[in-house]
């Protein structure tokens, strides 16, 4: 009997033993799927579709906008709080504003039309700037003409 059983062993093959996998081998699997990804998602939008769009006012927001309002309209025509003014004017104008809270440094608002160029729009605001008033806010204006303040 126990020769039997050591024939029946004899003619039972061992147990294949599966191959080990590599343990990163997962996490090499993950980081590829990333980068797939990743390359089409940078490939589905164009460069130009990301554009936005800047502030815009219409015309009769005039009466709700903070003062003092500067409106710039696309020529670089000058009007300070409904009053049309000359570029020359502007720092003297500037410099007699006060200060609603007391400081002693103005705060000017600033609308300007939507085709202004942006270095007169620059040139305007430098000009404020060392006149002694601080810009606060810009926003540009969607028809281009000047919101009626």
């Amino acid at each position: 009997m126990i020769a039997r059983r050591f024939a029946a062993r004899k003619k039972l093959r061992p147990a294949r033993r599966r191959p080990r996998t590599d343990p990163a081998m997962p996490t090499i699997n993950i980081v590829f799927l990333l980068l797939l990804f990743f390359l089409l998602a940078g490939t589905l939008t164009a460069p130009g579709e990301s554009e936005i769009d800047p502030a815009r006012v219409g015309a009769d927001a005039g009466e709700r906008l903070p003062r003092p309002l500067l409106a710039i309209t696309e020529d670089g025509t000058l009007s300070l709080d409904g009053r049309r003014i000359a570029r020359a004017e502007l720092a003297k104008a500037v410099a007699d504003l006060a200060a609603p809270d007391g400081d002693e440094t103005p705060v000017l608002y600033v609308l300007a039309a939507r085709d202004l160029s942006g270095s007169v729009l620059v040139q305007i605001l430098g000009e404020a700037s060392a006149a002694g008033a601080a810009t606060s806010l810009v926003v540009l204006n969607a028809d281009g003409g000047q919101a009626s303040p």
